[in-house]
């Protein structure tokens, strides 16, 4: 676990016990649920929600041990989150990266089987002072980050910032809460073009769900989002 969010973690826990392409050579914060109790999922098993909070950070924000991850925050790139946002005609006023939401980022055919295997993308969101966000996915090259995709959302489109609403989905699903991890997908059809934006929750066995972002909030799937009604 890089030390952004090893330090974020440390401070939350004390908190809950409390109560385009450039060349080129944060701390997480958020709110627990308000309960010491364990989360149990209709499995029936159960882990606490600092232990679970520990779990799914650890994976879900690995990519911020990367190099990609030093690489963003030069300011090269600080310039140029103005320029693609700008290019994208986004309404966000000066927007700013939001780099505690970094993370590594993988696109899914509808057999859930990856189709970006010789990339290494990430994900990381931004933020405007007039309440505006949005992501950017880059792909690392080991001497550049590119400007894969671009979007404008209506909330963070990241794991902390709607932390609540996935423990309390995590808990109707059939997942081994201990042993879960937590990744950033997109899900792409290209036969209909459907394309859908997220997390993909695995457990030791193998046991998988899906939190996709939707208009109004997280909303979980126990199945492949692409077996799902439009």
């Amino acid at each position: 676990m890089n030390r952004w969010n090893r330090t974020a973690i440390t401070a939350l826990l004390l908190v809950f016990s409390l109560s385009g392409c450039a060349v080129s050579q944060g701390s997480v914060t958020g709110t627990l649920p308000g309960t010491a109790a364990p989360v149990s999922a209709a499995s029936g098993e159960s882990v606490s929600e600092a232990a679970l909070m520990e779990t799914l950070f650890s994976s879900y924000y690995e990519g911020q041990d990367s190099h990609a991850f030093e690489m963003l925050h030069k300011k090269i790139f600080s310039r140029l989150i103005r320029h693609w946002t700008d290019a994208a005609g986004f309404s966000a006023a000066s927007p700013a990266w939001a780099f505690d939401s970094f993370t590594r980022y993988d696109i899914l055919d509808p057999e859930l089987r990856s189709i970006a295997t010789h990339q290494e993308i990430y994900c990381c969101g931004f933020s405007s002072p007039d309440g505006g966000s949005g992501y950017f996915v880059l792909s690392y090259d080991g001497n550049s980050l590119c400007n894969l995709k671009a979007a404008e959302t209506p909330y963070p489109y990241d794991l902390n910032a709607n932390l609540k609403a996935i423990i309390a989905g995590l808990e109707g699903t059939s997942l081994d809460l201990s042993s879960i991890s937590a990744n950033r997908v997109r899900l792409d059809d290209p036969e209909t073009g459907r394309s859908m934006e997220a997390i993909r929750f695995t457990d030791s066995a193998g046991r998988t769900c899906f939190g996709l972002f939707e208009e109004d909030g997280i909303v979980f799937s126990g199945q492949s989002p692409f077996s799902m009604e439009a």
